[in-house]
C-alpha cells in the first residue's frame, strides 16, 4: 500500500513538471498578446488616418500587430503607406502577407491594390527618369560652350558684317583697279610720263579735275580696304565668341525689350567732293 501511494504521487509529480515545461516553451508574444491595447492602437491609428498623419498611422498600426496578429492591422497598414505614396513599402508588406489575406477571406481586393501599387511605382519610375534627364538636359544647355559650334539660330549681327565687309573689300578691288575711271588714269599717268602740254594742250580736258578723280578714287580704295578688313573681322569675332542672335534688328528677346541692346554697330559713310571716308561705332 505504500508502494501504491509513492507511485501516485510520483505520476503526479512528472505532470506538474510537464505542464511547467509547456508553459515554458510557448513564445513570449503569446504571454503579452493584449487584444484590447491592439483595438486601442487601431482606434488612434484610424484617427491619424483620417487626418491625413499616414506616417503615425503606420506606426500605431505596427504596435496593434505587435499586441494581436491580426491581418487587419497589416492591410490597413498597406494603405496607410500607399497613402503616404511610400509605394515600395506597401508592396513589400503586401508581398509577406498577400497568401494569408486571401486564404483569410476577408480580402477580396488584394490583386487590385497589388496591381494599383506596381502601377504607382512605374508611373513614379518614369517621371524620376524624365527630371533626371531633364537635369542632364539643363545642365548640358549650361555646360555647352557658345562659339562657331553653337548650333542655335543664326548669328545675324556677325553675319551682317561679314558680309558688309566683304562687299567693302570687293569695292575697294574696283576703286583700286581704277577700271571707273580708266580714261582719266590713263591721262595721268601719260602727264607724269610726257609732261602736262603733250596731254593737255588740246584744251579738251582739264589736269585738275583728272588728277581729282584719281586721288578720291586712292582714297576710296583705302578707305573701302580698311572698311571691309574692320566689317569683316569684327563679324568674325562676334561670331566666335557666340554673341546671341537676338541683339540684331528684329530677334530681340523679350527682355531686351525693357533694355537697350547690348550690342549695335553704326557705320556712317561720309563723301564729298574734296574728301571720302566713313565713321563706325561699335557698342557692345
Amino acid at each position: 500500500m505504500f508502494m501504491t501511494t509513492r507511485q501516485n504521487s510520483s505520476c503526479a509529480q512528472k505532470l506538474v513538471a510537464s505542464l511547467l515545461a509547456l508553459g515554458l516553451s510557448l513564445p513570449s508574444a503569446i504571454a503579452l498578446a493584449d487584444p484590447a491595447r491592439a483595438a486601442e492602437y487601431y482606434r488612434e491609428a484610424s484617427d491619424a488616418y483620417q487626418r491625413g498623419d499616414f506616417l503615425e498611422a503606420t506606426e500605431l498600426l505596427e504596435r496593434a500587430f505587435a499586441q494581436d496578429h491580426n491581418l487587419v492591422y497589416k492591410y490597413n497598414q498597406i494603405l496607410a503607406f500607399q497613402g503616404m505614396r511610400n509605394f515600395s513599402e506597401a508592396l513589400r508588406i503586401l508581398d509577406i502577407y498577400a497568401n494569408p489575406m486571401k486564404s483569410d477571406g476577408r480580402f477580396d481586393d488584394v490583386d487590385d491594390i497589388r496591381s494599383q501599387l506596381e502601377s504607382s511605382i512605374a508611373q513614379a519610375e518614369q517621371a524620376a527618369e524624365q527630371d533626371r534627364l531633364a537635369k542632364q538636359q539643363q545642365d548640358a544647355a549650361i555646360k555647352e560652350p557658345v562659339g562657331p559650334a553653337d548650333g542655335g539660330a543664326p548669328n545675324y549681327v556677325a553675319w551682317s558684317l561679314i558680309g558688309a565687309g566683304g562687299v567693302a573689300l570687293l569695292a575697294s578691288a574696283v576703286t583700286g583697279s581704277t577700271i571707273l575711271i580708266s580714261d582719266e588714269f590713263d591721262r595721268v599717268e601719260r602727264a607724269n610720263e610726257q609732261g602736262y602740254d603733250a596731254v593737255y594742250a588740246s584744251g579738251r580736258f582739264n589736269s585738275r579735275e583728272d588728277y581729282q578723280s584719281v586721288e578720291n578714287h586712292q582714297i576710296m580704295t583705302v578707305v573701302f580696304l580698311v572698311s571691309g578688313i574692320l566689317l569683316a573681322g569684327t563679324g568674325a569675332t562676334l561670331w566666335y565668341l557666340g554673341i546671341p542672335a537676338s541683339t540684331s534688328a528684329g530677334a530681340q528677346s523679350p527682355a531686351s525689350l525693357d533694355e537697350p541692346s547690348a550690342l549695335r554697330f553704326d557705320f556712317l559713310p561720309q563723301v564729298s567732293a574734296q574728301s571720302a571716308g566713313a565713321s563706325m561705332r561699335l557698342t557692345f
